[in-house]
């Protein structure tokens, strides 16, 4: 979520230093810090896209291995015993930030459809009610 929360706080940063300024924004300019915003969104969507995929990969590899290694080791009690409690902490961890990662996702696919669709008044105002909650 620190990817997420840095590109709110940095739109916000942007207009609320122009206005605390006393310069006021154009139209044009409180556009482009839209559309930045809108981009920094996308990119963070799509990369936690690829990482919670690799964590997916990882977890598929981890259970194959550990499917395989229990099952050429059903006479030896205390090697599949091992494998269960490697494999559950490995488990936990990567559930753990799968979880994190499509959390990430989801609040930056909100942000990006209503920083496309929202007036740059109600955008900034939106954004504020979001970093109150952080």
């Amino acid at each position: 979520m620190k990817a997420y929360t840095a590109a709110l706080k940095k739109f916000a940063r942007t207009h609320f230093s122009d206005i605390g300024a006393g310069s006021s924004t154009t139209a044009v300019e409180q556009a482009r810090n839209a559309e930045e915003l809108s981009r920094d969104l996308m990119k963070i969507s799509s990369n936690d896209r690829i990482y919670f995929l690799v964590c997916v990969s990882m977890v598929a590899i981890l259970f194959l291995g550990s499917f395989f290694l229990v099952l050429f080791n059903l006479n030896h009690p205390a090697t599949v015993k091992a494998t269960f409690a490697i494999c559950g902490v490995s488990f936990t961890g990567l559930l753990k930030q799968m979880i994190s990662l499509w959390k990430e996702k989801t609040h930056s696919d909100m942000a990006l459809v209503l920083a496309r669709n929202l007036p740059t008044n109600e955008l900034h105002a939106f954004i504020q009610i979001l970093l109150q909650g952080k």
